[in-house]
């Protein structure tokens, strides 16, 4: 239904067990070997083909994509063996991706099991208020920029980007989707500027999305 979920997809690699779809979503199957459905599958996550599929989804009050849609999309048709090429370099940065992302993982277990070690000997720990802690090093706490300051009107297709709780993923920003601004906006809002040490953190929506600059 939102128009900003429109055009999502993903691979179904290798599921851990039965898996099927539901009517808000349109599966694409190849059968034999003329196509590689990988390269297909990063043929979707192109901004182009995102762009084009969320501009055609019609409805008044609900966004809709529907199959016909779909199969009259204008995709590129490389050669299997240029499709393959793509993929083995794409491929390589997604798995470094993932690698990167199980880490992420395991140092979050890794720093609970560490807090909880420090609870359990709490005795000889001390709690302040993190805006006390913030102002003795000299920094800020400070909720972004409301929509009196920052309009739907001022994003931009280029400049600068805007962090967004959808663009904090596994204690990183994602910037493959973020919306931008250009630089005279960016100098209207220089106190919401993020800098390296910075933590973002994500206060509506699913609230807990964090990432460090």
């Amino acid at each position: 239904g939102n128009r900003e979920l429109i055009g999502r997809s993903l691979l179904v690699r290798d599921p851990e067990g039965p898996l099927s779809h539901s009517a808000f979503t349109i599966r694409t199957r190849f059968i034999t070997a003329q196509a590689n459905p990988r390269f297909y599958a990063y043929v979707f996550r192109t901004r182009l083909i995102r762009d084009t599929l969320s501009a055609q989804g019609n409805g008044t009050n609900i966004s809709n994509l529907n199959q016909t849609i779909l199969e009259n999309l204008r995709v590129p048709e490389p050669p299997r063996e240029v499709q393959d090429e793509i993929v083995d370099v794409l491929g390589a940065y997604d798995d470094l991706i993932e690698n990167n992302t199980k880490r992420i993982k395991i140092l979050e277990e890794m720093t609970s099991v560490a807090f909880s070690l420090m609870e359990a000997g709490a005795s000889a720990a001390t709690e302040r208020a993190l805006g006390d802690i913030v102002d003795e090093a000299g920094g800020v706490v400070r909720t972004g920029p409301f929509g009196s300051a920052l309009h739907e009107s001022d994003y931009t297709a280029e400049g600068s980007p805007v962090v967004m709780p959808k663009n904090l993923i596994a204690g990183r920003i994602d910037t493959s989707d973020i919306a931008r601004i250009p630089d005279e906006v960016v100098e209207k809002l220089a106190q919401h500027k993020l800098s390296v040490g910075d933590i973002v953190y994500g206060r509506r929506g699913d609230i807990g999305r964090r990432a460090f600059i």
